[in-house]
């Protein structure tokens, strides 16, 4: 999907090394598999998943910058140049 969006399959042409270990934690970590989903559906109901899937991929979404106190992470950069 990301090749669609972007138009390449290089995405380090789109995107910053930062970005992509982002990208990557947040695909493995936070967004539920479907096996977890259906059986989340399976024991509890599919309320129960839905709310429960649409809370991790909410947690998953990172804050307006506007809205994060700056601690001096919001203006990480990364030092090719070494």
């Amino acid at each position: 999907m990301l090749a669609v969006i972007f138009g390449t399959t290089n995405f380090a042409l789109v995107m910053t090394p930062l970005q992509l270990i982002v990208l990557t934690l947040v695909t493995r970590i936070y967004i539920p598999c479907l096996a977890s989903i259906l059986g989340l559906w399976k024991s509890s109901g599919w309320k129960h998943a839905l709310t429960i899937s649409l809370v991790e991929i909410g947690l998953a979404h990172p804050p307006r910058r506007d809205r994060v106190q700056d601690r001096g992470l919001c203006n990480l950069t990364i030092d090719n140049n070494h």
